[in-house]
């Protein structure tokens, strides 16, 4: 009725609240279904008392069975004045349907997501590093395992090979006193563990876990709203480990399986990159080094092709024939 008190139930509404036709009728709407139920379909019967019909879908949050999606039909009930009386709800429960809905929508979406990644890891696959690129690369890299792990914020830290020292290469997320503390204190907390050991470190929850209790650390990645991260190391085919990856979380995480393995590929494909700029780096220096005893050498020096044709001379053999080099290449 207009007065928000029920003045007829079928069995089975009743049955969907638990109840029976003869426990509803004559109570007020907030007595059966709850305060917070009633205000959130108040808007629609409002509008019905104003003597439209209203179709809407809402989840209503019941007080005795919990929240329920229902579709409903309200139509007004008006007198012979033109006065409206009351109102009549038709109703299906649909929360069935709008589960199984949300279920696929949210599958539809990891599907999106699956396949953004994997495209992303087949691109960096086929890319050719020189090893001037390995920071835009680490950046890349970076850029897919936060969005693998559907985190906040990341870095890549590499082991520089002269110093053996740990340098983070790359980085989202952070801000400058975060960066100034490990950059003073390189290879320490999850990170520093999961090159040490060789294997990946799982933090669920900072505050509580041990590898972070009693260190300044800990004060340092919550204050940068770090709550959760998973430090995945870089390992070389030949089991030398190069460095970390690392995705953290402003609320309190764990990985799926799904991620960790996408993140396995990802540390792989990271690690090989290294390896690659590692080896140009040094094929370039022993390149240098040739040609620079070739160049200061005191013998004449001569490279010829497979159709025996000169292609280099030093300027030994310049001197020594009286001709420049590109009078004999």
């Amino acid at each position: 009725t207009r007065d928000f008190t029920y003045g007829f139930v079928n069995r089975a509404y009743a049955a969907m609240l638990g109840t029976t036709p003869e426990e509803i009728i004559g109570k007020p709407l907030w007595e059966v279904i709850g305060v917070e139920a009633l205000e959130t379909i108040r808007p629609y019967i409002e509008s019905t008392l104003s003597g439209r019909t209203v179709e809407y879908e809402a989840e209503i949050p019941f007080a005795r069975i919990g929240p329920r999606f229902l579709r409903v039909v309200d139509t007004p009930v008006i007198d012979d004045q033109g006065q409206v009386r009351g109102w009549i709800a038709s109703m299906s429960d649909i929360t069935e349907r709008k589960r199984t809905e949300d279920e696929i929508a949210a599958l539809n979406q990891q599907l999106a997501r699956n396949l953004s990644v994997m495209t992303r890891l087949q691109t960096l696959s086929t890319r050719l590093v020189q090893p001037q690129e390995i920071d835009a690369m680490m950046e890349n890299i970076l850029d897919a395992a936060i969005e693998i792990a559907g985190a906040d914020m990341g870095n890549v830290q590499l082991i520089d090979r002269e110093t053996n020292t740990v340098r983070m290469i790359a980085q989202s997320g952070f801000q400058q006193p975060t960066l100034q503390f490990f950059a003073e204190n390189p290879g320490t907390a999850a990170c520093g563990e999961a090159i040490a050991r060789a294997e990946r470190i799982i933090v669920e929850n900072v505050a509580t876990h041990p590898i972070f209790a009693g260190t300044p650390a800990r004060e340092v990645v919550l204050a940068a709203g770090a709550h959760a991260l998973q430090a995945t190391p870089l390992i070389r085919r030949s089991g030398r480990v190069v460095g970390v990856i690392s995705t953290h979380h402003r609320q309190s995480h764990i990985p799926t399986e799904r991620q960790l393995a996408l993140l396995d590929v990802l540390a792989r494909q990271a690690a090989d990159f290294v390896e690659r700029s590692e080896t140009e780096a040094l094929l370039a220096q022993r390149e240098e080094h040739l040609r620079a005893v070739i160049e200061t050498a005191v013998d004449g020096i001569i490279t010829i092709d497979e159709n025996e044709t000169i292609t280099t001379v030093n300027p030994a053999t310049e001197r020594i024939f009286g001709y420049s080099a590109a009078e004999i290449v």
